[in-house]
Protein backbone atom coordinates (compact mmCIF):
# COMPACT_ATOMS: atom_id res chain seq x y z
CA UNK A 1 0.00 0.00 0.00
CA UNK A 2 1.12 3.53 -0.65
CA UNK A 3 1.85 6.18 1.94
CA UNK A 4 -1.19 7.25 3.97
CA UNK A 5 -2.38 10.57 5.34
CA UNK A 6 -1.95 11.25 9.06
CA UNK A 7 -5.18 11.29 11.06
CA UNK A 8 -3.65 13.95 13.30
CA UNK A 9 -4.05 16.47 10.46
CA UNK A 10 -7.79 16.00 9.96
CA UNK A 11 -8.87 18.43 12.67
CA UNK A 12 -6.39 21.07 11.51
CA UNK A 13 -7.73 20.80 7.96
CA UNK A 14 -11.35 21.13 9.14
CA UNK A 15 -10.51 24.19 11.23
CA UNK A 16 -8.56 25.79 8.38
CA UNK A 17 -11.51 25.28 6.05
CA UNK A 18 -13.72 26.99 8.61
CA UNK A 19 -11.39 29.98 8.72
CA UNK A 20 -11.54 30.10 4.92
CA UNK A 21 -15.34 30.03 4.99
CA UNK A 22 -15.52 26.73 3.10
CA UNK A 23 -17.13 25.09 6.13
CA UNK A 24 -19.60 27.07 8.22
CA UNK A 25 -22.05 26.36 11.05
CA UNK A 26 -25.25 24.76 9.80
CA UNK A 27 -27.28 27.76 10.98
CA UNK A 28 -25.33 29.95 8.55
CA UNK A 29 -27.16 28.17 5.71
CA UNK A 30 -24.11 28.20 3.45
CA UNK A 31 -20.81 26.41 3.12
CA UNK A 32 -20.20 22.75 2.37
CA UNK A 33 -22.04 19.85 3.96
CA UNK A 34 -19.55 17.24 2.72
CA UNK A 35 -15.95 17.42 1.49
CA UNK A 36 -13.43 14.95 0.07
CA UNK A 37 -9.94 15.83 1.33
CA UNK A 38 -6.66 14.61 -0.20
CA UNK A 39 -3.26 14.73 1.49
CA UNK A 40 -1.14 15.73 -1.50
CA UNK A 41 2.10 14.84 0.28
CA UNK A 42 0.80 11.31 0.85
CA UNK A 43 -0.31 11.09 -2.79
CA UNK A 44 3.16 12.00 -4.05
CA UNK A 45 4.81 9.66 -1.53
CA UNK A 46 2.59 6.84 -2.78
CA UNK A 47 3.80 7.23 -6.35
CA UNK A 48 7.38 7.16 -5.06
CA UNK A 49 6.74 4.04 -2.97
CA UNK A 50 5.51 2.22 -6.07
CA UNK A 51 8.44 3.13 -8.30
CA UNK A 52 10.95 2.37 -5.53
CA UNK A 53 9.48 -1.09 -4.86
CA UNK A 54 10.01 -2.37 -8.42
CA UNK A 55 12.97 -2.41 -10.82
CA UNK A 56 13.57 0.66 -12.96
CA UNK A 57 12.54 -1.08 -16.19
CA UNK A 58 8.89 -1.29 -15.06
CA UNK A 59 6.39 1.19 -16.48
CA UNK A 60 3.75 1.87 -13.84
CA UNK A 61 0.47 3.08 -15.31
CA UNK A 62 -1.94 4.75 -12.92
CA UNK A 63 -5.40 3.15 -13.24
CA UNK A 64 -7.32 6.35 -13.78
CA UNK A 65 -10.70 4.74 -13.09
CA UNK A 66 -9.90 4.83 -9.36
CA UNK A 67 -9.90 8.62 -9.18
CA UNK A 68 -9.74 10.48 -12.53
CA UNK A 69 -9.50 14.02 -11.13
CA UNK A 70 -7.04 16.19 -13.00
CA UNK A 71 -4.78 16.97 -10.04
CA UNK A 72 -4.20 13.25 -9.40
CA UNK A 73 -3.57 12.47 -13.07
CA UNK A 74 -1.08 15.35 -13.31
CA UNK A 75 0.81 14.25 -10.20
CA UNK A 76 0.99 10.67 -11.50
CA UNK A 77 2.46 11.84 -14.81
CA UNK A 78 4.87 14.21 -13.05
CA UNK A 79 6.03 11.24 -10.95
CA UNK A 80 6.94 9.38 -14.15
CA UNK A 81 3.90 7.12 -14.34
CA UNK A 82 1.91 6.27 -17.42
CA UNK A 83 -1.88 6.01 -17.47
CA UNK A 84 -4.15 2.99 -17.76
CA UNK A 85 -7.41 4.03 -19.44
CA UNK A 86 -10.66 2.05 -19.33
CA UNK A 87 -12.52 4.25 -21.85
CA UNK A 88 -11.71 6.54 -24.74
CA UNK A 89 -12.48 9.59 -22.57
CA UNK A 90 -9.97 8.36 -20.03
CA UNK A 91 -7.50 8.25 -22.93
CA UNK A 92 -8.42 11.86 -23.70
CA UNK A 93 -8.06 12.78 -20.02
CA UNK A 94 -4.54 11.33 -20.01
CA UNK A 95 -3.58 13.23 -23.18
CA UNK A 96 -5.14 16.43 -21.81
CA UNK A 97 -2.85 16.31 -18.78
CA UNK A 98 0.31 15.68 -20.77
CA UNK A 99 0.75 11.91 -20.83
CA UNK A 100 2.70 10.71 -23.84
CA UNK A 101 0.65 8.34 -26.04
CA UNK A 102 3.33 5.63 -25.75
CA UNK A 103 2.76 5.62 -21.99
CA UNK A 104 -1.01 5.10 -22.21
CA UNK A 105 -2.55 1.63 -21.98
CA UNK A 106 -6.11 1.31 -23.37
CA UNK A 107 -7.99 -1.54 -21.66
CA UNK A 108 -11.72 -1.14 -22.28
CA UNK A 109 -13.59 -4.43 -22.99
CA UNK A 110 -15.96 -2.58 -25.35
CA UNK A 111 -13.64 -0.74 -27.75
CA UNK A 112 -15.39 0.36 -30.94
CA UNK A 113 -13.91 0.53 -34.45
CA UNK A 114 -13.67 4.30 -34.05
CA UNK A 115 -11.88 4.07 -30.70
CA UNK A 116 -9.43 1.42 -31.89
CA UNK A 117 -8.62 3.41 -35.01
CA UNK A 118 -7.98 6.52 -32.91
CA UNK A 119 -5.74 4.71 -30.42
CA UNK A 120 -3.77 3.02 -33.21
CA UNK A 121 -3.28 6.36 -34.97
CA UNK A 122 -1.58 7.77 -31.85
CA UNK A 123 0.60 4.78 -31.04
CA UNK A 124 -1.28 4.01 -27.80
CA UNK A 125 -0.82 0.49 -26.45
CA UNK A 126 -4.02 -1.56 -26.74
CA UNK A 127 -4.79 -4.65 -24.68
CA UNK A 128 -7.30 -6.62 -26.74
CA UNK A 129 -9.91 -8.41 -24.67
CA UNK A 130 -10.96 -11.10 -27.17
CA UNK A 131 -9.88 -12.79 -30.40
CA UNK A 132 -12.67 -10.89 -32.17
CA UNK A 133 -11.09 -7.63 -31.08
CA UNK A 134 -7.72 -8.84 -32.43
CA UNK A 135 -9.39 -9.49 -35.80
CA UNK A 136 -11.02 -6.06 -35.69
CA UNK A 137 -7.63 -4.43 -35.14
CA UNK A 138 -6.29 -6.42 -38.10
CA UNK A 139 -9.06 -5.12 -40.33
CA UNK A 140 -8.28 -1.54 -39.34
CA UNK A 141 -4.56 -2.00 -39.96
CA UNK A 142 -5.28 -3.48 -43.41
CA UNK A 143 -7.11 -0.33 -44.51
CA UNK A 144 -5.05 2.06 -46.65
CA UNK A 145 -4.04 5.23 -44.85
CA UNK A 146 -5.75 8.31 -46.36
CA UNK A 147 -3.35 10.48 -48.33
CA UNK A 148 -4.01 13.49 -46.10
CA UNK A 149 -3.44 11.52 -42.87
CA UNK A 150 -0.03 11.18 -41.17
CA UNK A 151 1.52 7.71 -41.26
CA UNK A 152 0.47 5.37 -38.47
CA UNK A 153 2.72 4.58 -35.58
CA UNK A 154 3.84 0.95 -35.40
CA UNK A 155 0.97 -0.85 -33.63
CA UNK A 156 1.46 -1.83 -30.00
CA UNK A 157 -1.06 -4.54 -29.17
CA UNK A 158 -1.35 -7.13 -26.42
CA UNK A 159 -3.85 -9.88 -25.66
CA UNK A 160 -5.52 -10.13 -22.28
CA UNK A 161 -5.64 -13.62 -20.81
CA UNK A 162 -7.81 -14.97 -18.01
CA UNK A 163 -5.76 -17.32 -15.80
CA UNK A 164 -8.91 -18.50 -13.99
CA UNK A 165 -7.65 -17.94 -10.47
CA UNK A 166 -11.27 -17.81 -9.30
CA UNK A 167 -13.13 -15.46 -7.01
CA UNK A 168 -11.66 -13.52 -4.15
CA UNK A 169 -13.77 -12.42 -1.21
CA UNK A 170 -15.76 -9.95 -3.37
CA UNK A 171 -17.29 -11.62 -6.42
CA UNK A 172 -18.12 -8.32 -8.15
CA UNK A 173 -14.43 -7.36 -8.19
CA UNK A 174 -13.09 -10.79 -9.21
CA UNK A 175 -12.42 -10.82 -12.95
CA UNK A 176 -10.61 -14.14 -13.44
CA UNK A 177 -13.53 -16.53 -13.11
CA UNK A 178 -14.95 -18.98 -15.66
CA UNK A 179 -17.79 -16.57 -16.51
CA UNK A 180 -15.72 -13.39 -16.56
CA UNK A 181 -16.17 -10.92 -19.42
CA UNK A 182 -12.44 -10.17 -19.32
CA UNK A 183 -9.74 -11.92 -21.30
CA UNK A 184 -9.14 -15.18 -23.13
CA UNK A 185 -9.47 -18.02 -20.59
CA UNK A 186 -6.67 -20.51 -20.11
CA UNK A 187 -8.89 -23.45 -19.22
CA UNK A 188 -6.37 -25.59 -17.32
CA UNK A 189 -4.96 -22.88 -15.10
CA UNK A 190 -7.48 -22.84 -12.24
CA UNK A 191 -5.94 -21.53 -9.02
CA UNK A 192 -5.22 -24.16 -6.39
CA UNK A 193 -3.15 -22.76 -3.52
CA UNK A 194 -2.05 -26.27 -2.54
CA UNK A 195 -0.43 -26.91 -5.94
CA UNK A 196 3.16 -25.67 -6.44
CA UNK A 197 3.09 -22.77 -8.84
CA UNK A 198 5.75 -24.47 -10.99
CA UNK A 199 3.30 -27.28 -11.75
CA UNK A 200 0.77 -25.17 -13.66
CA UNK A 201 -0.37 -27.36 -16.58
CA UNK A 202 -0.49 -26.26 -20.18
CA UNK A 203 -3.83 -25.16 -21.61
CA UNK A 204 -5.78 -26.32 -24.63
CA UNK A 205 -6.76 -22.72 -25.42
CA UNK A 206 -3.09 -21.86 -25.70
CA UNK A 207 -3.03 -23.20 -29.29
CA UNK A 208 -5.43 -20.49 -30.40
CA UNK A 209 -3.34 -17.84 -28.64
CA UNK A 210 -0.20 -19.09 -30.39
CA UNK A 211 -2.11 -19.06 -33.67
CA UNK A 212 -2.99 -15.40 -33.20
CA UNK A 213 0.68 -14.55 -32.61
CA UNK A 214 1.65 -16.48 -35.75
CA UNK A 215 -1.01 -14.76 -37.85
CA UNK A 216 -0.40 -11.19 -36.69
CA UNK A 217 3.24 -10.11 -36.36
CA UNK A 218 2.15 -6.85 -34.70
CA UNK A 219 0.68 -8.80 -31.74
CA UNK A 220 3.55 -8.44 -29.29
CA UNK A 221 2.07 -8.17 -25.80
CA UNK A 222 0.34 -10.18 -23.08
CA UNK A 223 -1.86 -8.82 -20.30
CA UNK A 224 -3.37 -10.22 -17.11
CA UNK A 225 -5.49 -8.69 -14.35
CA UNK A 226 -7.31 -10.98 -11.93
CA UNK A 227 -9.18 -8.45 -9.78
CA UNK A 228 -8.63 -5.90 -7.06
CA UNK A 229 -10.15 -5.66 -3.57
CA UNK A 230 -10.63 -9.11 -2.06
CA UNK A 231 -8.00 -10.79 -4.24
CA UNK A 232 -5.09 -12.37 -2.36
CA UNK A 233 -1.47 -11.76 -3.23
CA UNK A 234 -1.24 -15.48 -3.94
CA UNK A 235 -3.89 -15.15 -6.63
CA UNK A 236 -2.15 -12.11 -8.10
CA UNK A 237 1.15 -14.01 -8.18
CA UNK A 238 -0.48 -17.04 -9.78
CA UNK A 239 -1.86 -14.88 -12.61
CA UNK A 240 1.51 -13.27 -13.23
CA UNK A 241 3.24 -16.67 -13.21
CA UNK A 242 0.79 -17.99 -15.81
CA UNK A 243 1.45 -14.93 -17.96
CA UNK A 244 5.22 -15.36 -17.69
CA UNK A 245 5.09 -19.04 -18.67
CA UNK A 246 2.78 -18.27 -21.58
CA UNK A 247 5.19 -15.59 -22.84
CA UNK A 248 8.03 -18.13 -22.86
CA UNK A 249 5.82 -20.55 -24.81
CA UNK A 250 4.96 -17.83 -27.34
CA UNK A 251 8.64 -17.02 -27.82
CA UNK A 252 9.45 -20.70 -28.31
CA UNK A 253 6.63 -21.16 -30.80
CA UNK A 254 7.81 -18.15 -32.78
CA UNK A 255 11.38 -19.48 -32.77
CA UNK A 256 12.68 -16.36 -31.04
CA UNK A 257 15.88 -16.41 -29.01
CA UNK A 258 15.56 -20.11 -28.12
CA UNK A 259 12.58 -19.31 -25.94
CA UNK A 260 14.27 -16.65 -23.83
CA UNK A 261 11.74 -15.34 -21.35
CA UNK A 262 10.70 -11.70 -20.94
CA UNK A 263 13.44 -9.73 -19.27
CA UNK A 264 16.07 -12.26 -20.39
CA UNK A 265 17.10 -12.19 -24.04
CA UNK A 266 14.04 -10.72 -25.67
CA UNK A 267 11.61 -12.50 -27.97
CA UNK A 268 8.28 -12.01 -29.63
CA UNK A 269 6.55 -10.83 -26.46
CA UNK A 270 7.69 -7.25 -25.99
CA UNK A 271 5.17 -5.97 -23.45
CA UNK A 272 4.21 -7.86 -20.29
CA UNK A 273 1.29 -6.11 -18.55
CA UNK A 274 0.80 -7.49 -15.03
CA UNK A 275 -2.33 -5.49 -14.26
CA UNK A 276 -2.97 -4.16 -10.76
CA UNK A 277 -5.03 -5.44 -7.87
CA UNK A 278 -3.32 -4.56 -4.57
CA UNK A 279 -6.10 -4.50 -1.97
CA UNK A 280 -6.57 -2.31 1.10
CA UNK A 281 -7.24 -3.31 4.70
CA UNK A 282 -9.99 -0.76 5.32
CA UNK A 283 -10.48 -1.85 8.93
CA UNK A 284 -6.92 -0.99 9.96
CA UNK A 285 -4.59 2.00 9.58
CA UNK A 286 -1.70 -0.43 9.15
CA UNK A 287 0.19 0.11 5.92
CA UNK A 288 -0.04 -3.49 4.72
CA UNK A 289 -0.26 -5.03 2.21
CA UNK A 290 2.12 -2.68 0.44
CA UNK A 291 4.01 -2.46 -2.83
CA UNK A 292 7.27 -3.77 -1.35
CA UNK A 293 5.51 -6.91 -0.12
CA UNK A 294 3.73 -7.37 -3.45
CA UNK A 295 6.93 -6.92 -5.47
CA UNK A 296 8.64 -9.62 -3.39
CA UNK A 297 5.69 -11.98 -3.93
CA UNK A 298 5.60 -11.40 -7.68
CA UNK A 299 9.37 -11.82 -7.93
CA UNK A 300 9.13 -15.27 -6.38
CA UNK A 301 6.39 -16.20 -8.87
CA UNK A 302 8.04 -14.80 -12.01
CA UNK A 303 11.69 -13.99 -11.32
CA UNK A 304 12.60 -13.37 -14.98
CA UNK A 305 10.50 -10.20 -14.98
CA UNK A 306 12.69 -8.73 -12.26
CA UNK A 307 16.12 -9.44 -13.77
CA UNK A 308 18.39 -6.37 -13.69
CA UNK A 309 19.04 -4.63 -17.00
CA UNK A 310 21.94 -6.20 -18.91
CA UNK A 311 25.10 -4.21 -19.53
CA UNK A 312 25.64 -2.49 -22.85
CA UNK A 313 27.39 -4.58 -25.44
CA UNK A 314 31.12 -3.93 -25.26
CA UNK A 315 30.84 -1.42 -22.43
CA UNK A 316 29.83 -0.72 -18.88
CA UNK A 317 26.49 0.36 -17.52
CA UNK A 318 23.10 -0.08 -19.09
CA UNK A 319 21.00 1.49 -21.77
CA UNK A 320 18.52 4.12 -20.63
CA UNK A 321 14.98 2.72 -20.63
CA UNK A 322 12.48 4.24 -23.05
CA UNK A 323 8.82 4.58 -22.03
CA UNK A 324 9.20 1.92 -19.37
CA UNK A 325 11.02 -0.52 -21.62
CA UNK A 326 13.57 -2.84 -20.12
CA UNK A 327 16.95 -1.18 -20.22
CA UNK A 328 19.23 -2.91 -22.69
CA UNK A 329 16.22 -4.35 -24.55
CA UNK A 330 14.01 -1.40 -25.59
CA UNK A 331 11.51 -3.79 -27.13
CA UNK A 332 10.69 -5.39 -23.74
CA UNK A 333 8.73 -3.60 -21.05
CA UNK A 334 6.87 -4.70 -17.93
CA UNK A 335 3.71 -2.73 -17.10
CA UNK A 336 1.62 -2.43 -13.93
CA UNK A 337 -1.83 -0.86 -13.49
CA UNK A 338 -2.40 0.15 -9.87
CA UNK A 339 -5.20 2.49 -8.79
CA UNK A 340 -6.68 1.62 -5.40
CA UNK A 341 -3.26 1.02 -3.85
CA UNK A 342 -2.12 4.50 -4.91
CA UNK A 343 -5.15 6.53 -3.91
CA UNK A 344 -7.37 5.05 -1.20
CA UNK A 345 -5.11 5.80 1.78
CA UNK A 346 -4.50 9.39 0.66
CA UNK A 347 -7.96 10.86 1.35
CA UNK A 348 -10.80 11.08 3.84
CA UNK A 349 -14.36 12.34 3.64
CA UNK A 350 -16.10 14.58 6.16
CA UNK A 351 -19.89 14.83 6.26
CA UNK A 352 -21.99 17.05 8.46
CA UNK A 353 -24.46 15.24 10.71
CA UNK A 354 -27.86 16.65 9.84
CA UNK A 355 -30.14 14.68 12.17
CA UNK A 356 -29.80 12.03 14.88
CA UNK A 357 -32.71 9.97 16.17
CA UNK A 358 -33.32 6.79 18.14
CA UNK A 359 -34.46 3.63 16.42
CA UNK A 360 -37.36 1.51 17.60
CA UNK A 361 -35.27 -0.54 20.02
CA UNK A 362 -35.19 2.15 22.71
CA UNK A 363 -35.16 5.80 23.67
CA UNK A 364 -32.39 8.36 23.34
CA UNK A 365 -31.05 7.63 26.82
CA UNK A 366 -28.52 4.86 27.29
CA UNK A 367 -25.19 4.33 25.59
CA UNK A 368 -26.19 1.18 23.72
CA UNK A 369 -29.42 2.45 22.21
CA UNK A 370 -29.27 2.11 18.44
CA UNK A 371 -29.53 5.48 16.74
CA UNK A 372 -29.52 6.60 13.14
CA UNK A 373 -27.42 9.56 12.02
CA UNK A 374 -28.39 11.18 8.72
CA UNK A 375 -25.30 12.31 6.82
CA UNK A 376 -24.79 14.12 3.52
CA UNK A 377 -22.69 11.27 2.10
CA UNK A 378 -24.14 7.89 1.27
CA UNK A 379 -24.65 5.72 -1.78
CA UNK A 380 -24.02 8.73 -4.01
CA UNK A 381 -20.28 8.80 -3.25
CA UNK A 382 -19.79 5.64 -1.16
CA UNK A 383 -21.66 3.50 -3.64
CA UNK A 384 -19.93 0.16 -3.15
CA UNK A 385 -20.01 0.54 0.62
CA UNK A 386 -23.82 0.73 0.49
CA UNK A 387 -24.51 -1.82 -2.24
CA UNK A 388 -21.97 -4.34 -0.86
CA UNK A 389 -22.48 -3.89 2.90
CA UNK A 390 -19.65 -5.13 5.07
CA UNK A 391 -17.18 -5.54 2.21
CA UNK A 392 -15.48 -2.16 2.79
CA UNK A 393 -15.28 -1.82 6.60
CA UNK A 394 -14.08 1.77 6.86
CA UNK A 395 -12.88 3.38 10.04
CA UNK A 396 -14.83 6.40 11.31
CA UNK A 397 -13.93 9.37 13.49
CA UNK A 398 -15.97 12.17 15.03
CA UNK A 399 -15.24 15.90 15.07
CA UNK A 400 -17.28 18.65 16.65
CA UNK A 401 -18.85 21.40 14.59
CA UNK A 402 -15.80 23.53 15.46
CA UNK A 403 -13.45 20.86 14.08
CA UNK A 404 -12.26 19.49 17.43
CA UNK A 405 -11.70 15.75 17.64
CA UNK A 406 -14.12 13.83 19.86
CA UNK A 407 -13.26 10.57 21.63
CA UNK A 408 -15.23 8.16 23.81
CA UNK A 409 -14.89 8.92 27.51
CA UNK A 410 -12.11 6.95 29.13
CA UNK A 411 -10.63 5.64 25.89
CA UNK A 412 -7.18 6.95 25.05
CA UNK A 413 -6.45 7.18 21.33
CA UNK A 414 -2.88 6.23 20.48
CA UNK A 415 -0.77 7.29 17.55
CA UNK A 416 -1.41 5.50 14.28
CA UNK A 417 1.29 3.89 12.20
CA UNK A 418 3.42 6.61 10.66
CA UNK A 419 2.15 9.39 12.94
CA UNK A 420 4.78 11.81 14.15
CA UNK A 421 5.37 11.57 17.89
CA UNK A 422 3.18 13.99 19.80
CA UNK A 423 1.02 14.82 16.79
CA UNK A 424 -2.20 13.28 18.19
CA UNK A 425 -4.20 16.33 19.30
CA UNK A 426 -6.23 16.68 22.46
CA UNK A 427 -9.85 15.61 22.00
CA UNK A 428 -13.18 16.35 23.55
CA UNK A 429 -14.85 13.36 25.17
CA UNK A 430 -18.44 12.08 25.13
CA UNK A 431 -20.27 8.95 26.19
CA UNK A 432 -20.29 6.14 23.61
CA UNK A 433 -23.20 5.35 21.33
CA UNK A 434 -24.14 2.85 18.64
CA UNK A 435 -25.14 4.27 15.26
CA UNK A 436 -26.35 3.42 11.80
CA UNK A 437 -24.67 5.95 9.50
CA UNK A 438 -27.23 6.67 6.79
CA UNK A 439 -26.94 8.79 3.69
CA UNK A 440 -29.27 11.35 2.07
CA UNK A 441 -30.72 9.20 -0.72
CA UNK A 442 -34.28 7.94 -0.96
CA UNK A 443 -33.91 4.17 -0.47
CA UNK A 444 -33.43 1.93 2.56
CA UNK A 445 -30.06 0.60 1.44
CA UNK A 446 -28.43 4.03 1.66
CA UNK A 447 -26.48 3.12 4.81
CA UNK A 448 -22.68 3.40 4.94
CA UNK A 449 -22.30 1.25 8.04
CA UNK A 450 -24.49 -0.27 10.74
CA UNK A 451 -23.99 -0.45 14.49
CA UNK A 452 -20.85 1.71 14.49
CA UNK A 453 -19.57 2.59 17.95
CA UNK A 454 -18.77 6.31 18.18
CA UNK A 455 -19.01 9.10 20.74
CA UNK A 456 -22.60 10.36 20.94
CA UNK A 457 -23.36 12.32 17.77
CA UNK A 458 -25.28 15.57 17.62
CA UNK A 459 -26.53 17.64 14.70
CA UNK A 460 -23.75 19.78 13.25
CA UNK A 461 -20.93 17.34 14.09
CA UNK A 462 -18.59 16.07 11.38
CA UNK A 463 -18.29 12.33 10.78
CA UNK A 464 -15.03 11.46 9.02
CA UNK A 465 -14.85 8.36 6.83
CA UNK A 466 -11.26 7.22 6.42
CA UNK A 467 -9.50 5.81 3.34
CA UNK A 468 -11.77 7.01 0.53
CA UNK A 469 -9.26 8.32 -2.03
CA UNK A 470 -10.27 5.83 -4.73
CA UNK A 471 -13.52 4.44 -6.12
CA UNK A 472 -15.65 7.10 -4.43
CA UNK A 473 -16.01 10.25 -6.51
CA UNK A 474 -15.19 8.13 -9.57
CA UNK A 475 -18.39 6.14 -8.93
CA UNK A 476 -20.57 9.13 -8.07
CA UNK A 477 -24.27 8.44 -8.57
CA UNK A 478 -26.84 10.86 -10.00
CA UNK A 479 -29.67 9.24 -8.05
CA UNK A 480 -31.77 11.89 -6.26
CA UNK A 481 -29.89 14.64 -8.13
CA UNK A 482 -27.24 15.40 -5.51
CA UNK A 483 -24.26 17.59 -6.35
CA UNK A 484 -20.82 15.98 -6.38
CA UNK A 485 -18.95 17.33 -3.33
CA UNK A 486 -16.09 19.79 -3.19
CA UNK A 487 -12.59 18.29 -3.27
CA UNK A 488 -9.87 19.90 -1.18
CA UNK A 489 -6.16 19.26 -1.03
CA UNK A 490 -3.69 19.93 1.75
CA UNK A 491 0.05 19.74 2.15
CA UNK A 492 2.75 20.74 4.58
CA UNK A 493 3.84 24.36 4.30
CA UNK A 494 4.80 26.60 1.40
CA UNK A 495 3.36 26.66 -2.09
CA UNK A 496 2.16 23.36 -3.49
CA UNK A 497 5.11 21.63 -5.12
CA UNK A 498 7.57 24.05 -3.50
CA UNK A 499 9.47 24.12 -0.23
CA UNK A 500 7.76 22.27 2.59
CA UNK A 501 7.26 23.99 5.92
CA UNK A 502 5.48 22.98 9.11
CA UNK A 503 2.12 24.71 8.61
CA UNK A 504 -0.64 22.86 6.79
CA UNK A 505 -1.81 24.59 3.62
CA UNK A 506 -5.33 23.86 2.39
CA UNK A 507 -7.18 24.87 -0.75
CA UNK A 508 -10.21 23.81 -2.76
CA UNK A 509 -9.03 21.83 -5.78
CA UNK A 510 -12.44 21.18 -7.28
CA UNK A 511 -15.57 23.11 -6.34
CA UNK A 512 -18.84 21.43 -5.47
CA UNK A 513 -20.83 20.66 -8.58
CA UNK A 514 -23.22 23.47 -9.39
CA UNK A 515 -26.99 23.11 -9.41
CA UNK A 516 -26.93 24.18 -13.06
CA UNK A 517 -24.62 21.28 -13.91
CA UNK A 518 -26.84 18.73 -12.16
CA UNK A 519 -30.04 20.04 -13.74
CA UNK A 520 -28.31 20.26 -17.12
CA UNK A 521 -27.53 16.56 -16.94
CA UNK A 522 -31.28 15.93 -16.89
CA UNK A 523 -31.92 18.31 -19.76
CA UNK A 524 -32.77 21.33 -17.62
CA UNK A 525 -32.29 24.86 -18.89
Amino acid sequence: MAAAYKSSKVGAVLRTLQKQGVLQPSEARKGEDVILAYDLDALEAGFRSLTEAFPAHFLHCYAMKAAPMGFIVEKAIQAGLGIEAASILEVENALLHGCQPANIVFDSPAKTFRELDYALSLGIHINANTFEEIDRIASILSEPTPSHAPPRYPPSVGLRINPLVGEGTIAALSVATATSKFGVPLSSCSYDPSTPIENIPSSSSKDRILGAFRKYPWLTGLHVHVGSQGISMGQLAHGVRVLSLLAIDVDKAMGMEDGGGPGESGGRVRTMDLGGGLGVDYASPRNSPNFTELAATLKRAAPSLFLPPPAQEGGKGSVEPQSGCSAGHPRIRVVTEFGRGLTVRTAWLASRVEYVFANADGGLEGAETLRTAILHAGADILLRECYLPGRFPHRFSLYSEAGQGVAVEGEEEGEEEGEEEGMVEARLTRRPGRFNLAGPLCFAGDVIAKGVRLPLLTSGDWVVVHDVGGYTLALFSRYCSRSAPAVVGYWKGGEEGGERGEEIQVRVLQARETEKSVLGFWGGR
